[in-house]
């Protein structure tokens, strides 16, 4: 019987491993398809695209995720403990692909996981991980707001979607604060670690604070500018670029991937590409608009992959030494 269970202890993380492997391609997969299902119903050839460009709004989408992951890695500074740069930010690029499959859990999991070591505590990390999302959310959403603000008077839908904007950018906001993010985080905890680890979240100073605000909002800036690349890989959009143009695609990225989160789809698929067409028809006309959309879609998928599959590769043969690795419990 003892025998037995050594084995099973040691068959499972490979097991395991194998199933969120499954779980994250079947999701991808669904994802891919159903964008090229969108393009082909509207006869859309690929070969209209400029590949420099694509190449150019993948750049940018990586780019814009970099603040929110040194933030991830700052915050768990803050929280006493000691994370390595490179550990945390392949966990922070990784955990992205988690996103596709239903409940969005796995992204919770796969990044806890993968940055825990004798240094970091999961339960740690995975309340962690939650401040950051919260943070990065809210972010967007107030960010967006100002940009529809800023370019109002040009879009026949501008100040209904400025409220929207404001009240998912708030809805997001809220669990940061120290108060109801203790009532959170003792949730997700269940006990693993005393109320010292919270009340870390409610001594995080202010300048700590705007300065994170500010550079994930640097971020979003940078997602918005891959958006723009892809209409002008597609021919949509003016060169130079105008400050109307650029507000508007920083406020559709913006607030298209923070209705996406909400919505709790895989992917967000649907909703993204709906607020993106909405917001974007109107200056771009319905064509084009669609076209981004769902290239869009396919462009930060790839980029996500590329970045994955390197520093997957590269983890792996990183020697142990170096790797942090310890002995803590994987997440719960």
């Amino acid at each position: 019987m003892t025998d037995h269970r050594a084995d099973l202890r040691r068959l499972l993380p490979p097991a395991v491993k194998v199933l969120l492997l499954a779980l994250v391609g079947w999701g991808i997969h669904r994802t891919v398809e159903r964008a090229f299902a969108e393009l082909e119903r509207q006869h859309w050839s690929p070969a209209t695209l400029d590949p420099a460009w694509l190449a150019a709004a993948a750049g940018l989408y990586l780019a814009g995720l970099f603040p929110s992951g040194w933030f991830w890695y700052r915050l768990l500074s803050a929280l006493g403990q000691k994370p390595l740069p490179g550990r945390t930010l392949r966990a922070w690029y990784i955990g992205h692909l988690g996103k596709y499959v239903p409940g969005k859990a796995l992204v919770v999991l796969m990044r806890a996981g993968m940055v825990r070591s004798s240094a970091v505590d999961a339960g740690v990390a995975t309340v962690s991980i939650f401040y950051e999302t919260f943070t990065g959310m809210a972010v967007a959403g107030l960010l967006a707001a100002l940009m529809l603000a800023a370019v109002a008077w040009s879009h026949e839908s501008g100040p209904w979607y400025v409220a929207l904007a404001c009240a998912l950018g708030a809805v997001c906001a809220v669990p940061t604060l120290p108060g109801v993010f203790r009532l959170v985080g003792r949730r997700l905890a269940r006990g693993r670690y005393g109320e010292a680890v919270l009340d870390r979240f409610g001594q995080l100073s202010l300048p700590f604070l705007a300065s994170a605000w500010i550079s994930i909002a640097g971020g979003w800036v940078l997602l918005g500018l891959s958006l723009w690349a892809m209409l002008r890989a597609a021919g949509s959009a003016e060169w130079p670029p105008s400050l109307e143009q650029l507000a508007l695609c920083v406020a559709a990225a913006s607030l298209s991937l923070v209705a996406g989160f909400l919505s709790f789809l895989p992917g967000g698929v649907g909703v993204r590409e709906a607020v993106l067409f909405e917001l974007l028809e109107p200056r771009f006309g319905p064509a084009s608009a669609l076209v981004a959309a769902v290239v869009a879609r396919l462009v930060w998928l790839v980029a996500e992959l590329v970045a994955a599959s390197i520093l997957y590769v590269s983890g792996t043969r990183r020697p142990p030494a170096q790797d942090g690795a310890g002995e803590s419990e994987p997440p719960s």
